[in-house]
């Protein structure tokens, strides 16, 4: 089966510009998207008077958690078995190889896709596959909750609500790029414990994983 990928990298005469121009291919990354979809004025300010929402703060030990799981995953990749917490949750999903990995998870480059005259892109952290060939994208999430995340219907919390989205565009990303993706897919909770009796230099979580029905439509 040959799919016909679009590439992950634009030169730099296709990149797209600051601000938008009718008429004019323009680059959609899934934060911006998203930006539309919570706060349409934020959106007009930002693409099209070029006044940017400030950043929030850097989540660093968050990052520092992302890059240790995806290098604990990419061993269980290399082995093309699955990862013990998904064992414990009874499923048989290995993590995907393939050649564009390291670019989707760039983010200078990332998974992209053309629709309607636009290029959209978004940088994944994972992507599990079935024995089907069916793929299951997959977000890492570092947190402390005083209990186990066992419902998972936050949807009236806009916090959250972007974390649905966020699988949602990625689902979306892959189907047009001519993979099968399933519209089941998980977060990895790494929740950090706060219960124990001293800190001794280091952080200990339970990982916990979390199934979500997405919608790309």
């Amino acid at each position: 089966m040959t799919f016909n990928f679009v590439s992950p990298i634009f030169n730099q005469k296709t990149m797209a510009k600051k601000i938008f121009t009718p008429g004019e291919p323009y680059y959609f990354s899934r934060s911006k998207a998203y930006l539309f979809l919570e706060c349409p004025r934020c959106f007009y300010l930002d693409h099209i008077r070029g006044i940017v929402r400030p950043p929030s703060f850097p989540l660093s030990l968050n990052n520092a958690v992302d890059k240790l799981m995806k290098a604990e995953f990419d061993t269980y990749r290399q082995w093309q078995q699955p990862h013990p917490v998904v064992v414990q949750n009874g499923l048989n999903l290995i993590p995907y190889q393939h050649h564009f990995l390291s670019d989707w998870r760039d983010s200078f480059k990332g998974i992209r896709a053309e629709y309607a005259g636009h290029r959209f892109g978004g940088i994944i952290d994972d992507v599990w596959v079935d024995a089907n060939g069916v793929l299951y994208i997959v977000d890492y999430k570092a947190t402390v909750k005083p209990h186990p995340i066992e419902n998972f219907h936050l949807m009236e919390k806009g916090y959250y609500r972007s974390y649905f989205f966020q699988l949602e565009f990625y689902q979306w990303l892959f189907d047009k790029n001519g993979f099968g993706v399933s519209n089941t897919a998980y977060f990895v909770f790494a929740n950090g414990k706060d219960d124990l009796p001293q800190f001794n230099n280091q952080l200990q979580f339970n990982l916990q994983l979390v199934k979500y029905e997405g919608n790309p439509d």
